[in-house]
């Protein structure tokens, strides 16, 4: 079971809204702006997004850039395509619903709990809602990308990373093989 943080204020400089993933010029940060700036003070699952820019238009230009040419890129193009058309109005809807996508495609049974009450540790499992902190130390081994000819192999990139270039079979015994760690 995976367990999602339900009740944390929204973190400044966190995945929570950005991404990365592999473009021709090296790592690309992908960020949803949220409504309201960064300063303000809200429940992550209450914080809504800013469509002041059309972001999505941006992000799907820079993933099909991308990963146009990556090996199973034409076999999620047009789905894609029309996903990054939605406009919800909260980050944790767009969040939960690219995740559940994510496990959907790479045939991933796992069951997404929420928490009740914010907790500052968990007892068991892996704590991730801190990942960018030093103290959470997360290494995955290689796979192909379609840059690491010119950049070498970069960690820590979008699920789309990882699907778009290895598939779904691969993609799920990969992860399946990290978890067994």
């Amino acid at each position: 079971m995976v367990l999602l943080e339900n009740c944390e204020h929204f973190v400044k400089s966190s995945t929570r809204n950005r991404t990365s993933i592999y473009s021709a010029n090296g790592k690309q940060l992908l960020t949803v702006p949220v409504a309201g700036g960064r300063s303000h003070k809200q429940l992550y699952a209450q914080t809504p997004i800013s469509y002041q820019t059309d972001w999505p238009k941006q992000h799907w230009f820079s993933i099909k850039s991308a990963y146009g040419k990556a090996p199973f890129f034409e076999f999620y193009e047009l789905e894609l395509e029309t996903l990054f058309a939605q406009r919800p109005v909260l980050l944790w809807d767009w969040n939960i619903f690219w995740t559940k996508w994510l496990l959907k495609k790479l045939n991933l049974q796992t069951t997404i709990g929420l928490t009740e009450k914010f907790e500052v540790t968990y007892g068991t499992g892996i704590d991730l809602r801190d990942y960018n902190k030093k103290e959470v130390n997360l290494v995955l081994p290689p796979y192909y990308q379609c840059f690491s000819d010119r950049f070498g192999f970069l960690p820590d990139l979008s699920g789309l990373d990882l699907l778009l270039n290895i598939g779904p079979q691969q993609a799920r015994k990969y992860l399946i093989s990290q978890g067994s760690r």
